[in-house]
């Protein structure tokens, strides 16, 4: 039995009646989801804004003359120059890819948290869609791994290990992670085909 004024799933709720006696049947009341409040279309709009500016700032200081980023093909390795500007840039790229990776561990154990308190809670609409967002979020925790992966192969063992398969296996790491979002959308999603016969 459902009590009066418990949450269900964050969005549903039953209210009791006016004169504050409890209610004999339920009112469902359906408030503003969480993610609609942070993902309006101007907020989207801003975030997309400064995803895309970040990127830019990368594009313009990869052109400028005292900044290089170089393959050693004796090492197999990827590797800044040995420029102070170069160094900065290095210094730059490891503190941002360390702040994106702490924040990407930190959003998906939240969300992986949510959900399992989620399927915990008596929920008409979660339930339908809770399979769904756990596909999302693993195929979403797998290109996080990837990325962190990629992100120890390049900075952290060429620290531990001076191998120039070592870098290899660095490159290749980053190559794969760069284009690894279709594989797992197409290797995790099932796609169904409509043959049109005439």
């Amino acid at each position: 039995m459902i009590r009066k004024g418990v949450e269900i799933a964050g969005y549903i709720t039953l209210a009791p009646k006016q004169d504050g006696t409890e209610t004999s049947g339920l009112l469902l009341t359906l408030e503003q989801l969480p993610a609609e409040k942070i993902f309006t279309a101007v907020n989207t709009t801003i975030m997309l804004l400064v995803i895309w500016a970040y990127g830019f700032a990368w594009l313009v200081a990869y052109m400028v003359p005292d900044l290089s980023l170089l393959y050693y093909i004796w090492a197999y390795k990827w590797d800044y120059d040995t420029t102070d500007l170069s160094f900065k840039a290095l210094n730059a790229e490891f503190i941002s890819d360390m702040f994106n990776t702490v924040g990407m561990v930190v959003w998906y154990g939240s969300i992986m948290i949510k959900l399992r308190i989620k399927t915990n809670t008596i929920s008409v609409m979660a339930q339908a869609n809770n399979k769904n967002e756990l596909k999302v979020l693993i195929q979403a925790m797998l290109l996080c791994l990837m990325i962190i992966l990629t992100e120890i192969f390049l900075f952290l063992f060429p620290l531990l290990f001076v191998n120039k398969w070592t870098n290899l296996v660095a490159g290749l790491t980053w190559l794969i992670c760069a284009g690894n979002n279709s594989i797992i959308y197409i290797s995790l999603n099932r796609v169904k085909f409509n043959y049109c016969y005439t």
